[in-house]
């Protein structure tokens, strides 16, 4: 896939899972062909906006991330200039972010140090680049993961994780959604006819809600907010 809105983005899933997020990929995006399916997850490659809609359509993952940048990195001015050089006015809509830091495996190893070099290469990019102000709260999410000398790091789509689904009353220790709809997809994907199901949890009904909203793409139980610097009619 060559068009210039492409993207790379990492559906993260419960691992063990990931055959099953594929499947549920393969199943509601047949024209997708460019995946890869990873420890933890799956990497997709596809436009923006389709994307941006799995947060919306896809119901096993926990998280939908946009990769930005994808290096090896064996030092902290490195990863400072890798950092400067993402258009970070694009996505840090009011300039709040956290960083998610974690390092294995590799020469760089102190996380606060990795914190440093990427704030500052933030920081400098957007002092020449600034964003688009928008006024509300919410604090952009940035992962970056160290291991074995690479360097990866995402902006996450998703706001609240996905197995939050809307309009649900949950108890204590409840099952998350997308785990029950992982199983119920092993469950029912040789399934050719009606069956009745009965929800073994005796909790807040997690089998039975998945079950009843199986085929509603835009149900109720449908996740519906999303980070919010992405344009909500990309996801609809």
């Amino acid at each position: 896939m060559s068009d210039q809105n492409t993207q790379t983005f990492f559906i993260i899933i419960q691992p063990g899972l990931e055959e099953i997020l594929a499947s549920e990929i393969k199943q509601k995006y047949p024209d997708i062909e460019d995946y890869k399916i990873v420890t933890g997850g799956v990497e997709v490659t596809c436009l923006a906006e389709v994307g941006y809609s799995f947060n919306r359509y896809l119901k096993t993952p926990t998280r939908v991330l946009l990769r930005l940048k994808d290096f090896s990195c064996r030092d902290l001015p490195k990863l400072f200039q890798r950092a400067s050089k993402i258009p970070w006015n694009l996505y840090l809509l009011n300039g709040k972010y956290e960083l998610d830091v974690s390092c294995s495996g590799s020469l760089i190893n102190n996380e606060k140090r990795v914190q440093k070099a990427l704030s500052d290469g933030i920081e400098t990019y957007l002092k020449g680049n600034q964003p688009k102000k928008i006024e509300h709260n919410y604090t952009h999410r940035i992962f970056v993961r160290i291991h074995n000398d690479h360097c990866q790091i995402s902006m996450d789509t998703s706001g609240e994780a996905l197995y939050k689904r809307t309009n649900k009353k949950t108890g204590p220790a409840s099952l998350r959604e997308s785990i029950a709809c992982a199983l119920l997809r092993v469950l029912l994907q040789n399934q050719k006819t009606s069956i009745t199901l009965i929800d073994p949890m005796c909790g807040s009904g997690t089998f039975a809600g998945e079950a009843l909203c199986w085929n509603e793409s835009r149900a109720q139980y449908s996740y519906q907010k999303f980070a919010s610097w992405l344009n909500k009619k990309e996801v609809i």
